[in-house]
Parts: structure tokens; sequence; C-alpha cells
């Protein structure tokens, strides 16, 4: 039986959301390898999250074809698309892992977006990276107002520490007015954590 080791409890669930045996075979077979008897949590959510065979093949087309099931879902919560995966495969990036999709859509870092930032000359920025970027509000003006202040960026791990921090140009300009000249960046990140100001040094 279809039903064999589901508790009384998801059966109630089941019978709330239309679950039937005809549904229950169907997710089982879009589960594949993945497939346990006692999967009635992963039943209700598939059919929560209306995820179809289409859906999962969908992505079998583009490449992916062992998206692991609580992925699946979460795919559909946070609107992962095969067209989302194929523009990154497109980009070279073929190793991303469904956690890192769903990691990345969600912060909606996109293709776009990174070619923001290998435009400005930074061609080893990892979609990881980009999530970062995204969660602190780091942007290509941001980048850009530091060069414009005469700091270049060389290592884009500069920036979140950066960013974190809240450091400005204009942060760092104010120890040039009390003689420190050419500061290093990595240095004036542990000056603004430690809370030193160009008062402190005055």
């Amino acid at each position: 039986s279809e039903y064999k080791n589901i508790s009384t409890d998801k059966l109630v669930s089941f019978k709330a959301q239309g679950i039937d045996k005809e549904y229950i075979a169907k997710v089982r077979q879009m589960k594949g390898k993945d497939n346990k008897d006692d999967d009635g949590d992963d039943i209700v959510s598939f059919k929560a999250m209306n995820i179809t065979p289409e859906f999962v093949n969908s992505f079998k087309a583009v490449g992916p074809t062992n998206i692991p099931h609580d992925q699946l879902v979460a795919y559909k919560a946070v609107g992962v698309t095969p067209e989302y995966v194929k523009s990154w495969y497109d980009m070279g990036f073929k190793n991303i892992d469904a956690e890192e999709f769903v990691g990345m859509k969600s912060q909606n870092v996109t293709p776009e977006y990174m070619k923001s930032f290998t435009s400005l000359g930074y061609k080893d920025v990892k979609p990881e990276d980009l999530v970062a970027f995204r969660a602190l509000g780091i942007t290509p003006e941001y980048i850009k107002s530091f060069e414009a202040a005469g700091y270049k960026i060389n290592d884009l791990d500069n920036i979140t520490g950066l960013k974190a921090t809240g450091i400005t140009p204009e942060f760092i300009k104010s120890f040039e007015s009390v003689g420190f000249k050419n500061i290093d960046l990595d240095e004036i990140v542990a000056v603004k954590a430690v809370g030193v100001t160009p008062e402190y040094i005055k």
C-alpha cells in the first residue's frame, strides 16, 4: 500500500491537502533514489509547494539530475528556475550545488549583478562572494567611490570588511588630515573595528 509507514497525523494532513495514493506514488517517483517509505513530510511539502514532475524534469533538461528533494522545495520557495540555473552554467559556473543556488537566489544574486563587478576588472569574483555582497548591500558604486578617492581595491575580500565595518572613503581621508597617508585597507578595517578615530590620535 502507498500508505504503509505513514503516521495517522500525516494521514490527516494528506486528507486536508487532497493528497491521494496517486500523488504519493508520483512524489516517490520524482524522488527516485532518495525515496524512503517514511517520507510523509516530503509528500506534504511537495504538495504545499506544488512541485510536479514537470518542475523536476525542467531542471534535468538544463543539467542537474540529482537535486535533493528538500532543495526542490527550497527552489520553489525562493524562485530558482531552470533559466536561472542555465544562466550560471552558461557563464561557466557548472559546480554550483543546489544549496548554493538557493542562497544565491534568496539574495537576488544574478549574472547581471556579477557582470557589474567583472566589468570593473574583478575577473575572479565568485557567486558565493556575491551572496555576501548582496547581504551587505555592496554595489559597484560603493567600490567606485573608493577608487574615485584614490584607493584601489585589489582584493574583493577587502570590500566585505570595509562595508561590514561601515568604512567610507571619507572615513579614510579623515586620517590623512592627522598625518596618516596611504593607509592599507586591511589596516583601516582593524582601526575601525577597535574604534580608533582621528580625534583619538590628535
